[in-house]
């Protein structure tokens, strides 16, 4: 069974995504749009079976905004299916993030991590 850092470096090479793996739980990579530019960070945690990827936009959320976004957020969450909004009070951070537990079992593809990270990036 392949390590699941394994198959998100796997898609990233395929699909010809620009990356950095700073050790081998994390790949960062970066995305440049029309709206706007956002840091995806691809983690996993092998010995619980879990893959998380969490989005962060290029920007930060003003102290005084921060309570009207927490309402937002939480607006926003209501519903969705897959993922989440986060915000940080302590420095306005806005962030998106999924999650799959593969339980001991399942095995993470490239179709998966395309799947989470197209619903993640049209979301945010």
């Amino acid at each position: 069974m392949k390590k699941i850092i394994d198959v998100v470096i796997e898609w990233l090479t395929e699909d010809e995504w620009k990356f950095d793996n700073p050790n081998e739980n994390l790949v960062v990579a970066g995305v440049k749009g029309e709206n706007g530019n956002f840091r995806m960070f691809f983690s996993s945690d092998e010995e619980q079976h879990l893959f998380r990827l969490v989005l962060i936009p290029g920007f930060s959320i003003p102290e005084n905004k921060r309570m009207e976004i927490a309402e937002f957020v939480t607006r926003a969450n209501y519903g969705i299916q897959v993922g989440k909004f986060e915000l940080d009070f302590d420095d306005g951070e806005v962030r998106y993030s999924a999650g799959l537990d593969l339980g001991g079992d399942c095995e993470l593809t490239t179709g998966m991590v395309r799947a989470i990270m197209g619903r993640c990036a049209s979301t945010l």
